[in-house]
């Protein structure tokens, strides 16, 4: 079966935004330039413009999918779709399996400070928090931040580890692929987190 030109500029866009992802992962976004995104790909300037506008179009293909994600998470968690030890395992998930591209870029000052600029990742992050949050026991509180926080740092320490160098030739963090943490690995890190909540969880 032919392939369509929507399927087509379909792939042709994402392997921009993986190209995009490198990039910025080996020389930060602000020292990233288009024509490099464009010869990592092995195409014109013209023909990247023709897809993306900008280098800031270009960090919003990147990163609405993944706010897209967490936003729907978050909704879930807010209704109370979720038993605590159901949420913390989605959550763990999400950050594995759902958000690889938003670490890197989080941790690179100047793609950090543009995602601020156009989003509030930070309100999302609330939100979620909130939604673990019993009412306003501040050590639930505290309880919460330190798991979810726990959870986050783990996940990008293993993903390096994982895969090499954790930062690239000029200091900016390295891309990295998806954690190969397996299904009882991630079980035992939902048990400490229930400990971690004062719910059970390791012995």
């Amino acid at each position: 079966m032919a392939r369509t030109v929507g399927s087509n500029a379909t792939d042709t866009r994402r392997r921009i935004l993986d190209s995009a992802t490198e990039v910025f992962a080996e020389h930060g976004y602000s020292g990233a330039s288009m024509r490099d995104i464009a010869e990592r790909l092995g195409i014109t300037k013209a023909g990247l413009y023709y897809h993306f506008a900008s280098k800031e179009e270009l960090l919003d293909g990147l990163i609405r999918p993944v706010l897209q994600k967490m936003r729907d998470f978050a909704d879930a968690a807010e209704a109370g779709h979720y038993p605590t030890r159901q949420f913390l395992r989605e959550f763990l998930d999400l950050i594995i399996d759902g958000v690889p591209a938003l670490q890197p870029l989080f941790m690179d000052p100047g793609a950090r400070a543009a995602i601020k600029e156009r989003y509030d990742p930070m309100d999302l992050g609330r939100r979620i928090e909130a939604a673990l949050t019993d009412g306003a026991d501040p050590d639930r509180a505290l309880r919460v931040q330190f798991v979810l926080g726990g959870i986050r740092s783990l996940v990008i320490g293993h993903k390096f580890r994982a895969h090499g160098e954790a930062y690239g030739p000029h200091g900016h963090p390295a891309a990295a692929g998806p954690a190969t943490l397996t299904d009882a690995e991630r079980e035992v890190i939902v048990d400490a987190a229930l400990a971690g909540l004062g719910e059970g969880g390791l012995a």
